[in-house]
């Protein structure tokens, strides 16, 4: 059985409250979607708001992009292959299983300006991937 889910890395109390809304929302329009967050922040407890938390090593830069690239390799050891890296400022207001389509077509997508429209589109690709 495929397994489907939406991750985020994040650290700090306001980007986890952030994400707690995120996870809920997805929850709301995707239950069929496991919710997991990635933290080095203890103190973290799971509940309704993710389906798994996974504790990362603490962080060896001050630089937070740096820290976020070195758990995305941890944390892809505990993904399934169809994932959505999302931020914890992202509300979904509707479901978007079309993007899990993608990722069967594609190894990777990305999308750098939703909703921006730069050119033709091939085949079925959803608008809001005008590049990547």
């Amino acid at each position: 059985m495929t397994t489907f889910a939406v991750f985020y890395i994040l650290s700090g109390q306001q980007y986890i409250d952030e994400a707690r809304l995120s996870s809920a929302s997805v929850k709301r329009h995707m239950p069929h979607v496991r919710r997991i967050l990635f933290t080095p922040d203890q103190n973290v407890w799971n509940g309704i708001d993710f389906d798994a938390i996974y504790h990362l090593p603490n962080r060896m830069s001050e630089d937070w992009y740096t820290d976020s690239i070195r758990y995305l390799a941890f944390a892809l050891s505990y993904l399934p292959e169809y994932l959505i890296w999302l931020d914890s400022d992202i509300y979904c207001c509707m479901p978007f299983d079309e993007m899990f389509d993608l990722l069967g077509r594609f190894d990777l997508a990305g999308v750098h300006a939703p909703g921006r429209i730069t050119g033709g589109v091939i085949g079925d690709i959803p608008a809001c991937f005008p590049e990547l």
